[in-house]
């Protein structure tokens, strides 16, 4: 069928095509909603939201959370960064910042404890007889350790912030035309 004009016919013949008939039933689906609030409740409370933020900061998969507490991943990401929704992303929660916070020291406590109790194990002897790859490995291991040692055990959502200052292109004054002035 060319685009343009068409006779009446042609335009009956298309419109029938298109038009569903009244004797077939139109097959409609309903679907519920799987995440968000239910009608009559704003918010998940900030108990659970702590337990999410936990959870999500120690490594729990977010599928799982969302499986077990019935909250969307983006929800959860928010929740685990400090914030209370995607929307306060950069507002976030002092409460649930210092929660966040204390979650974190305590696993980067225990993970210090490990590296040190495996620095212990590390003997000269061990270097003396181990592979140059083995070495090299061991080195790099080690002066991430000492980078990570040296840097802020954890920021409270640390915000780079950046910026631009535009100035006019100097012009010479060879560039601008004479105007003679009679005085």
């Amino acid at each position: 069928m060319a685009i343009g004009i068409v006779s009446s016919d042609e335009f009956n013949l298309e419109l029938a095509k298109l038009t569903p008939h009244h004797n077939q039933p139109i097959n409609t689906t309903v679907k519920q909603i799987e995440h968000g609030r239910a009608p009559g409740d704003n918010a998940v409370p900030q108990e659970l939201r702590k337990i999410i933020s936990e959870e999500a900061n120690q490594g729990t998969p977010a599928a799982e959370l969302t499986k077990v507490f019935d909250v969307s991943p983006s929800s959860i990401s928010a929740y685990k960064h400090g914030a209370t929704s995607t929307a306060s992303y950069n507002k976030p929660d002092d409460d649930l910042i210092h929660h966040r916070n204390d979650v974190r020291l305590k696993i980067s406590t225990k993970a210090t404890n490990k590296i040190l109790l495996a620095m212990k194990h590390i003997t000269e002897e061990k270097l003396a007889n181990a592979k140059v790859r083995d070495l090299a490995s061991v080195a790099k291991d080690m002066s991430v350790v000492a980078r990570n040692m040296d840097g802020d055990q954890i920021t409270q959502n640390q915000q780079n912030n950046q910026f631009i200052f535009y100035a006019p292109k100097s012009r010479d004054e060879s560039e601008f035309d004479i105007i003679p002035v009679n005085k």
